[in-house]
């Protein structure tokens, strides 16, 4: 039965599964498929392509090249699972009229809200993976041509799991996945998982917080974020699905992005990444390239370890600590501060081409 909130195009979906396995493959089935309140998506896909240097013999680690919305939206949630209590609070201090207008149409208890995101405890960051990534753009992709927001597919039949696998995430011990075709923003369809708003459940959320519980799950490691922009009837203007993955072998991760802090407030926003710096990291095996977001992510040894991660390229060389505890993900960001272009001669502006020159300043943070 399709609930007139859901045919109204404003929940999203969650669904999670789990594997109990002797071997290769998984079976079971871990939570329930709940109806959700929030994102869509954005970008398409792009190839990644970008050219800079490495340590010799060291492969290039893929992770999907996740774009400038699919990046914003793993920020939010890593600094949502890094600190709930301080998300929760931001969440219900929000003051954008499209995201306050379904606080009040569901009559969202922001009092409940925020208790219920204090009494989550604090978890690693999740690291994009470019199987993941693959079926979720697929899957948002497929959503906007078939005029429909649902986890399974028709013509022919596909599961998540089917689609993940098929993606080349076959390696696995639990599964997850988000999905949200009438998000209006990258910053919208985070509120509404998060959130939750909608459905029968106490406090105007969803009686489950499924999509919620899948970004605070520490059955996860990995994620692909898939954003889509497009309207077809009633679907868009963005959409957006999320694949959450256990590796089975428990790899861990390090993690985060580089960004020039155009605004200044110390947080990623659109338009800021850094695409095509080397990033090494002390102890790895392998190395990576930023993306086309700023994000990366390279395998790192299980042991707790603090290790030095060296962005360079594009004329800079840079260090950050990232500290590793045993067998989790950790993040270390490339933050740097932007000073625009200052005239240093008395020339014409108009004619600076030709009669001045000007000097640009990047300082790092």
């Amino acid at each position: 039965m399709v609930s007139d909130q859901e045919r109204g195009g404003i929940s999203p979906r969650s669904l999670a599964r789990a594997a109990q396995r002797t071997g290769w493959h998984g079976i079971g089935y871990r939570g329930a498929m709940s109806i959700l309140h929030p994102i869509s998506a954005l970008a398409a896909c792009l190839p990644f392509a970008l050219m800079t240097t490495r340590a010799a013999g060291q492969p290039i680690y893929s992770f999907g090249n996740p774009t400038a919305d699919e990046q914003l939206y793993i920020e939010l949630m890593n600094r949502a699972r890094a600190n709930p209590a301080a998300e929760g609070v931001r969440l219900a201090a929000i003051t954008d009229p499209a995201i306050v207008n379904p606080y009040t149409q569901f009559n969202v208890d922001l009092a409940m809200m925020q208790a219920e995101f204090a009494a989550l405890s604090p978890l690693p960051p999740l690291a994009p993976n470019a199987a993941l990534t693959v079926a979720a753009r697929g899957h948002s992709q497929w959503m906007l041509a078939n005029q429909t927001q649902a986890h399974n597919q028709t013509n022919p039949a596909n599961t998540p799991w089917d689609r993940m696998e098929a993606a080349g995430y076959v390696d696995w011990s639990t599964l997850g996945e988000n999905v949200y075709a009438r998000a209006k923003s990258v910053e919208y369809g985070h509120a509404g998982f998060e959130v939750d708003w909608g459905g029968n459940g106490p406090g105007g959320m969803q009686a489950d917080r499924g999509h919620r519980v899948s970004i605070h799950s520490e059955d996860f490691k990995e994620v692909g974020v898939g954003v889509v922009h497009g309207t077809n009837g009633t679907i868009g203007p963005q959409l957006v699905t999320q694949d959450f993955g256990e590796p089975w072998d428990d790899q861990s991760f390090g993690t985060g992005v580089a960004f020039y802090d155009l605004n200044g407030n110390g947080f990623y926003d659109l338009g800021e990444g850094i695409a095509g710096l080397t990033v090494n990291v002390s102890g790895a095996s392998q190395s990576c390239l930023t993306a086309d977001g700023g994000g990366w992510v390279v395998p790192v040894p299980r042991k707790a370890a603090t290790r030095t991660v060296t962005f360079s390229g594009l004329a800079m060389n840079e260090t950050r600590s990232l500290a590793v505890p045993t067998g989790s993900n950790a993040k270390a960001d490339l933050m740097l501060t932007y000073s625009p272009p200052t005239i240093i001669s008395p020339a014409d502006v108009v004619s600076l081409g030709k009669h001045g020159h000007c000097r640009q300043t990047n300082n790092r943070v």
